[in-house]
C-alpha cells in the first residue's frame, strides 16, 4: 500500500514541480536537496465483520516535510493535504480511500536546524481482484 501512495504522490501535478521525486523511506538520504517528503508506517489494522476477518485493512500513514525555510515546509505540507484528504483510487492491485488526517505538528531539528512538518494519514485498502 505505501508504494501505491508513494507512486501517486510522485505523480501528482501539484507535487511533481515541487518535489520532483523527492519522497523517501524512513529517513532522507545524505545530502539531500530540500523540501523533501519522507514517509512511515505507523500501524496496519485489520477490520472485522460478525462472521469475521474482512479484507479491508486500515494504515496509519505518517508523511513528514522537511526543509531549511519554515514556509516551505508548510507549503508542501499544503500541497499533500490538497493531494491526499478525501482521495481515493485504483493503484495497481490496491483499492484506496484516504479518509482523514489523523494528526499534524510543526517541527525544527535541534541538530540540523531543519524545519519539518509531521503528518499522519488514515488511509483504508484492499486488494482488488484480478
Amino acid at each position: 500500500m505505501e508504494a501505491a501512495v508513494v507512486a501517486y504522490l510522485r505523480d501528482h501535478a501539484l507535487l511533481q514541480p515541487v518535489l520532483r521525486g523527492r519522497i523517501y523511506p524512513l529517513r532522507l538520504p545524505q545530502n539531500p536537496t530540500f523540501p523533501a517528503v519522507t514517509y512511515q508506517r505507523v500501524s496496519t489494522t485489520a477490520q472485522t465483520a460478525h462472521d469475521g476477518p474482512v479484507s479491508l485493512l486500515t494504515t496509519r500513514l505518517q508523511l513528514d516535510v522537511w526543509g531549511e525555510r519554515y514556509a516551505d515546509v508548510k507549503y508542501v505540507a499544503e500541497l499533500l493535504h490538497l493531494a491526499l484528504l478525501g482521495w481515493s483510487g485504483i493503484i495497481g492491485t490496491s483499492k484506496i480511500w484516504i479518509t482523514g488526517q489523523l494528526g499534524e505538528v510543526d517541527l525544527q531539528d535541534p541538530d540540523t536546524q531543519l524545519y519539518r512538518v509531521s503528518m499522519d494519514f488514515a488511509i483504508h485498502h484492499k486488494k482488488t481482484e484480478g
